[in-house]
């Protein structure tokens, strides 16, 4: 088995030819005429060139396999790759907020006027500067006092984003422009409303993404769900989730079905004893795990028969049972009377990995089928009786 550097090294197609003219002549093949210009020569310099496209295709593909190679990848590829499998995007910097006291020293400055930065109307907006450097403007506005010791409490953003605008209290120093003369700034150690954050690294982005993904996630989201207790559990073929708090905050409600229709007592304590370790933390307890609501459906019809099929009626209910078992347990999803009769009629659908089957000319229903809507955790069963008229 080749090693990971062995499978995305690359050599140009001048060593390949080097080495494969070397390997002949270590074979016996003479090599009189192997002119630059001969046959010989060209059918080599070709076979190495294509050889060498050929490696730098499959280095390409094997760090593809962006969970391995992250830390030397361009970030650019990594946000297409992780994006496109996962539909997670990458954290951002984010630029830091904090509430800055202006102090009145002076006994005769006031009132002042300040408004947010970029807001019309009267007033000024304000800079501040860090010891850092880091730059800061208001975004909120309001009235200082005059009067020595009057305050004002304003927001304040920094104008570049990343962790720089973190700034420790008692950082703060300044305000910029001379625009208040007789008005200090400060910052105390409760000032940050929302602390800054770097930009996601390609480790930290991949590993974020991957631990939303099903096959690994422990259980905040629904494909997690489905995926663990589906694939645990072989007799359960669907599921519907109710993360809605029905219970109070934090619970959960797992219905789940068969391919007869609603689970079994049996098959939900499985669910519950194979997914109770996945629950997420602050929520154990408060999830159920809920046989489906049987959403029954009567399917009365009769069938014209060509004759061609003897087997057509059970063939129909054979389909219907199939569109019935593969029907997504999922809020809003519409079953109408168009569907339910072109499957009895022998329609193939591969949505639903139905097959066709000849034999139906047509098909009345003896009432008519009213859409059907269902709600999450109900499952679809149906009562079929089909006759030939």
């Amino acid at each position: 088995m080749p090693t990971y550097e062995e499978t995305i090294a690359v050599t140009d197609a001048t060593t390949l030819q080097s080495e494969m003219t070397a390997e002949l002549a270590a074979n016996g093949v003479t090599l009189t005429g192997f002119s630059p210009t001969s046959a010989e020569r060209g059918l080599i310099a070709l076979d190495a060139r294509a050889r060498s496209v050929e490696q730098g295709i499959r280095a390409e593909v094997v760090k593809s396999g962006f969970l391995l190679d992250v830390e030397n990848r361009d970030e650019a590829w990594i946000d297409l790759q992780v994006y496109g499998f996962f539909r997670v995007a990458r954290l951002l910097e984010t630029r830091a907020r904090h509430l800055f006291t202006l102090t009145n020293q002076s006994a005769t400055g006031g009132p002042h006027t300040i408004k947010a930065a970029g807001a019309s109307g009267p007033g000024i907006s304000l800079e501040a500067q860090a010891i850092n450097g880091q730059r800061f403007r208001n975004t909120t506005g309001g009235v200082l006092q005059a009067g020595i010791g009057q305050t004002l409490h304003l927001e304040f953003e920094a104008l570049t984003a990343g962790l720089e605008g973190n700034i420790a209290p008692g950082q703060i120093f300044k305000l910029l422009g001379g625009a208040l003369p007789g008005v200090d700034i400060s910052n105390s150690v409760d000032s940050i409303v929302a602390a800054a954050r770097r930009r996601e690294t390609n480790r930290e982005y991949v590993d974020r993404a991957v631990s939303r993904w099903g096959t690994l996630a422990a259980g905040g989201h629904v494909d997690a769900v489905t995926y663990r207790i589906l694939t645990g559990i072989e007799s359960l073929t669907k599921l519907g989730v109710r993360d809605d708090n029905p219970n109070g905050q934090s619970s959960v409600e797992v219905y789940l079905a068969n391919a007869a229709g609603p689970a079994t007592n049996d098959e939900c304590t499985a669910a519950a004893t194979l997914f109770g370790r996945y629950e997420p933390l602050g929520s154990r307890g408060r999830w159920l795990y809920l046989p489906a609501v049987a959403r029954v459906v009567d399917v009365e019809a009769t069938l014209e028969l060509d004759g061609t099929n003897p087997n057509a009626i059970a063939n129909a209910s054979a389909a219907l049972s199939l569109l019935a078992a593969q029907w997504p347990m999922r809020a809003g999803v519409k079953l109408d009377e168009t569907l339910v009769k072109a499957i009895i009629r022998g329609g193939a659908f591969e949505q639903y990995v139905i097959p066709g089957f000849r034999g139906v000319g047509d098909a009345d229903t003896v009432a008519p089928l009213d859409d059907v809507v269902l709600d999450v955790g109900e499952v679809l069963v149906f009562n079929i009786n089909l006759t030939e008229a």
